[in-house]
């Protein structure tokens, strides 16, 4: 063969040589990049966080709704994997339960929420109730935040909150007053403003009768005096020294007072003061004031 010739096939065979090789290098390298999912967008997750109510009361129940998704904005998105939701509850909230929808069902601790979604993609969101109550009154922001093990492009929609105004319960409304009462109880006596006690043997003594306009507990007494044998109020009798008498009545009723005294503690002409006490059911009083003159 003539020289050119053997030189024109040996630089196509090396030709040929090079080219195989540089084949042979890229098929080894052409591993294809492969991310988390389809169509090779890496998975951009986003979370959601919302209150049933944005007003409540102390003791009150409130539920949030979190929901962890992928942002797709029309295109085919990647499949994010080990999906984590953290929700550190305030400490003006106390937890009920905890419901997802993904993962293993429910979260993981009682004030540092954790919940593990599994993975999440284009058709799988992942959606967590969390049920708390209400202890203490103020404006109470609840924030949660998730991650997932690839690289998410976007981290500014990786938080969500939800707030909500609570509010001190209001006072209990006062019972509403006795039928026919708006205050306490009215005694009415008639009869001089005076009374003259009359003397027998070593007794002196004084006798009237009051009405009394709802059912109450009378007390009757007289200042400085001792009250003897024989005294008595309404149905309540002494047989013996007391200070006072102590009698109830259930309905409006005019009650009989006979208060009884050793005549030798009474100076002829001294004034003297005996006074029945009504207290009502709901606690209020009021006192009768009956002078008398020995």
């Amino acid at each position: 063969m003539p020289l050119h010739r053997r030189l024109a096939a040996t630089v196509a065979v090396a030709a040929l040589c090079i080219l195989g090789l540089a084949g042979a290098g890229q098929a080894v390298g052409a591993k294809p990049l492969r991310t988390s999912g389809g169509g090779g967008a890496p998975p951009d997750i986003t979370i959601t966080k919302t209150a049933n109510t944005a007003t409540a009361t102390v003791g009150d129940t409130l539920t949030y709704t979190i929901t962890v998704f992928l942002k797709s904005e029309g295109k085919v998105t990647a499949i994010a994997t080990r999906v984590i939701v953290t929700d550190t509850l305030p400490s003006g909230l106390t937890l009920v339960s905890t419901k997802s929808d993904r993962g293993a069902g429910s979260c993981t601790g009682t004030t540092t929420l954790t919940c593990d979604l599994d993975y999440v993609n284009g058709d799988a969101k992942g959606t967590i109730l969390v049920v708390v109550r209400a202890a203490q009154a103020g404006t109470i922001v609840n924030t949660a935040s998730v991650q997932e093990h690839q690289t998410d492009p976007n981290l500014s929609n990786n938080s969500a909150s939800a707030t909500v105004n609570v509010a001190q319960p209001a006072p209990p409304a006062p019972p509403p007053p006795t039928a026919g009462h708006a205050g306490p109880p009215r005694l009415v006596r008639g009869g001089p403003a005076t009374l003259q006690a009359s003397r027998s043997g070593r007794y002196a003594e004084i006798s009237f009768r009051l009405f009394v306009d709802e059912p109450a507990t009378l007390v009757a007494r007289a200042a400085g005096l001792s009250l003897v044998a024989g005294s008595r109020l309404g149905a309540t009798g002494t047989e013996a020294s007391a200070s006072s008498l102590k009698t109830s009545v259930d309905v409006p009723r005019v009650v009989r007072v006979k208060l009884r005294f050793d005549a030798a503690k009474l100076r002829k002409g001294s004034v003297h003061r005996a006074t029945v006490q009504a207290t009502d059911r709901d606690g209020q009083s009021s006192t009768l004031t009956v002078p008398f003159r020995a």
